[in-house]
């Protein structure tokens, strides 16, 4: 068991790195409640946020929300590859991740930045193609969490994350099947599944948090200075700059 000080040095020694999944996750639900907030008057709530976004100031909010959570995002999903870079049982599937996420990357980015009020079409495939790679990266990352076994934890968080893939997998079923079956009788719940959607993707990416904590990532610069030397003239080279001092 262990003494109370004990507790607070294990704690002061966990990485801030694992600080970033959760303020990724905490600033795109802020701002997409912000969104909502300031949506246009006459949508019931909660609204579709391409509804919301329709029109200023919600439209500039939602750009800006939707560009920046893209950069968080995919720093997080960075760091998770290095993260998992050298592990020979999940490599090829690690990348991949990274792969899939790109495409997820580039739907935030054609959502938030092609206004809907111009071109309906195009962020609504961006926003499709965002949640289906997402999806997509989400069971990849469940897959590994549970070979890997970080820390002897896999079991736990890849349990964790089975349930959450699972939930988004089935929330977006039934988000698709509304967008395209539309029925008057069932508007209400078609986007209270796709707000259930955002907020479990949310939700799942913050769980990196979980085994971000035990690691800690740096940035190394070099220099160049052409071509390299061995260790011996290294050493010569310094000797004859450096004249030994006879003490």
């Amino acid at each position: 068991m262990l003494h109370p000080w004990d507790r607070v040095d294990t704690m002061c020694n966990l990485s801030p790195w694992a600080l970033l999944p959760l303020f990724s996750s905490g600033f795109t639900a802020a701002g997409f409640w912000l969104v909502c907030y300031l949506r246009p008057p006459g949508l019931s709530f909660p609204p579709f946020l391409a509804d919301a976004a329709m029109f200023a100031p919600s439209s500039c909010i939602f750009s800006a929300v939707m560009n920046v959570s893209a950069f968080l995002l995919f720093a997080v999903v960075f760091l998770r590859y290095c993260q998992l870079k050298y592990r020979a049982d999940v490599h090829c599937l690690n990348m991949s991740g990274v792969v899939v996420f790109s495409f997820s990357f580039l739907g935030m980015l054609i959502t938030g930045n092609i206004p809907f009020a111009v071109d309906e079409i195009l962020p609504n495939n961006g926003s499709y193609m965002t949640f289906f790679a997402g999806l997509l990266y989400c069971w990849m990352q469940t897959i590994m969490t549970l070979k890997v076994n970080l820390k002897k934890e896999g079991k736990m968080v890849g349990l964790l994350r089975v349930l959450l893939s699972t939930a988004i997998t089935v929330c977006l079923t039934f988000y698709i099947y509304l967008m395209f079956h539309y029925s008057y009788e069932y508007d209400y719940l078609t986007p209270r599944f796709q707000w259930a959607v955002i907020m479990l993707y949310l939700v799942f990416f913050s769980t990196f948090a979980i085994e971000f904590r035990h690691y800690r990532f740096s940035i190394e610069c070099t220099e160049n200075s052409g071509d390299l030397l061995t260790k011996e003239e290294f050493i010569a080279t310094v000797s004859e700059k450096v004249p030994l001092q006879d003490h």
